[in-house]
């Protein structure tokens, strides 16, 4: 009886082990997601319930003017984002940003906020909820200062292998946290040679 109750907290052991491994790892703002053909690094992201304008109009970041256009409706936020993507691939380019085919690459996003993931979609000026995330309204920006470079312009960006670009891009959650400075996890699908997608989560801290 001993040997048995033995064996069944040692396997008991063994499973709580088995399932911590099994826990997904944070990646933290800065670090590189990676799959065998493409890397994604999320350089910042933060709330904001005003975006303003800057450049040719479309590259939208956060202000504390609240009397412009872009504004979250009630019960809605801005999440404000700036990630790198690079293609690994030996040869070939990696398409992304084009909503009318299955074959591209979307960076669909997912927030988690106090325990309740929230989809980022789309920011219509007539749409509160938008759609699923595009980037409409998203520009190519310098990685080291930020400064704008061009908007991105067409449904459909062709990444050569070996190239990277650094993309400032905003889009909506159906949620109003509770402080702008919160912090929160976003998830990002990543795509690999096998035509799947790779789901990595970041933990995105507080800001001071």
């Amino acid at each position: 009886m001993k040997r048995i109750i033995a064996l069944v907290l040692s396997l008991t052991m063994i499973l709580a082990l088995c399932a911590c491994g099994e826990e997904e790892a944070k990646l933290a703002v800065g670090e590189t997601a990676s799959t065998d053909i493409a890397q994604f690094t999320l350089e910042n992201a933060e709330f904001a319930y005003y975006l303003s304008s800057v450049g040719n109009g479309n590259y939208l970041t956060p202000t504390d003017e609240s009397n412009i256009m872009y504004a979250a409706s009630t019960g809605h936020c801005f999440v404000s984002l700036t990630f790198t993507l690079t293609n690994i691939d030996r040869g070939g380019y990696l398409s992304f940003c084009d909503p009318f085919s299955e074959d591209q690459w979307k960076p669909n996003f997912v927030l988690k906020y106090e325990g309740k993931e929230y989809p980022v979609n789309s920011y219509t000026l007539d749409d509160k909820d938008g759609e699923t995330f595009s980037m409409e309204y998203a520009v190519e920006v310098d990685k080291e200062t930020a400064a704008y470079i061009k908007e991105i312009g067409t449904s459909n960006c062709l990444l050569r292998a070996g190239s990277t670009v650094t993309i400032r891009a905003a889009g909506v959650v159906a949620v109003d946290p509770e402080n702008l400075t919160d912090g929160f996890e976003l998830s990002v699908d990543v795509p690999n040679s096998k035509g799947e997608y790779e789901t990595f989560t970041y933990a995105v801290p507080a800001m001071a």
